[in-house]
């Protein structure tokens, strides 16, 4: 089953004997499976820095099926298929700092990777926490854990956060999200979501009486002015209205007053920003939800500087809330 996941990790290695060799060769595997795209229909590397005894290679890029390799193919029934062609395929050619600084893993004393990546994966392959964490527990050793530190933070979309994770000191940790106080949260963080998604379903009839639904534009229109999305009244229209033909066309009995509107966006926060997002979405929240229409939210954010601090928006019997998670 394919999926998409955006991964933050951080490995760190102080390579002085057998086992933390074989964690730099382990790592070394990691990066060529980015380089061959085993596994991935597309990825968007935001930033990769690779480092071996001071030596760093660092690079952003985003890599679609086409450059790698992949073709579209028509089933039976219509539905475009992904194959992957049948050829060898390397991303970063051989003289580029990447590979360079891969190869050279193996030998190096001190290593470190910094990556922050969404992926489009379309295979059993393993990439992120379901990479290393067998791994690691499994060489835990003192001489072993005391010289190796992985971070990592990953989410699935449309989903919970699914892993946020750490290893040191030979043992590994689970780190969980927790509500701030009330009006509190990280007072110096700006924060980024790759996707943050809220749902107006409006089964039933919810947004049928022409006011609600002018109302609703006017407050899709500002919220999307004062965050500078992409997302307007008419774009979120023009897509329930597609939504609908499609469900008539395949036999569905909704009436076209039963649509949802979307907001789908990538979306950044500068500090203290987080407060003012919670209650311009509660805000949409409650009208929708007056209006009956059933409303689903989720956004995960990572700290746009870099650091292992994360934030997820969801709503809760009605309240829109934000959990925090750093380590």
């Amino acid at each position: 089953m394919s999926y998409e996941i955006d991964i933050r990790e951080e490995l760190i290695i102080h390579n002085e004997n057998e086992k933390t060799r074989a964690a730099a060769v382990k790592l070394a595997d990691y990066i060529r499976q980015f380089d061959r795209m085993d596994g991935l229909s597309g990825m968007q590397i935001y930033s990769m820095e690779l480092e071996a005894d001071g030596k760093i290679a660092y690079t952003d890029d985003e890599v679609s099926t086409k450059e790698c390799g992949y073709i579209f193919m028509d089933s039976a029934d219509g539905d475009p298929l992904v194959k992957l062609v049948e050829e060898d395929y390397s991303h970063w050619d051989d003289d580029e700092d990447v590979s360079i600084v891969v190869n050279s893993l193996e030998e190096a004393k001190t290593i470190a990777l910094r990556l922050d990546c969404s992926l489009q994966v379309a295979s059993e392959t393993s990439y992120g926490a379901a990479f290393w964490q067998d791994f690691l527990q499994n060489m835990g050793a003192a001489d072993f854990g005391e010289l190796v530190r992985y971070r990592n933070a990953e989410f699935y979309t449309a989903a919970e956060p699914v892993c946020c994770c750490s290893f040191q000191h030979g043992e590994g940790q689970k780190h969980q999200f927790e509500a701030a106080a009330e009006g509190e949260g990280p007072a110096d963080q700006s924060w980024y979501s790759y996707c943050l998604s809220m749902e107006f379903d409006g089964e039933g009839g919810a947004f049928e009486d022409e006011a609600d639904r002018e109302k609703l534009g006017d407050l899709i229109d500002a919220f999307s002015a004062a965050y500078d999305l992409e997302t307007t009244w008419e774009t979120m229209k023009m897509d329930a209205e597609i939504e609908a033909v499609e469900a008539a066309d395949a036999g569905s009995e909704d009436s076209t007053a039963d649509v949802c509107f979307v907001i789908n966006e990538e979306f950044g926060l500068l500090e203290g920003e987080d407060k003012d997002l919670l209650e311009d979405l509660q805000t949409l929240a409650d009208f929708a939800r007056e209006c009956g229409a059933e409303v689903r939210l989720h956004g995960e954010f990572f700290s746009d500087r870099g650091d292992f601090a994360f934030m997820s928006i969801g709503i809760e019997e009605g309240k829109v809330q934000a959990k925090y998670c750093s380590f």
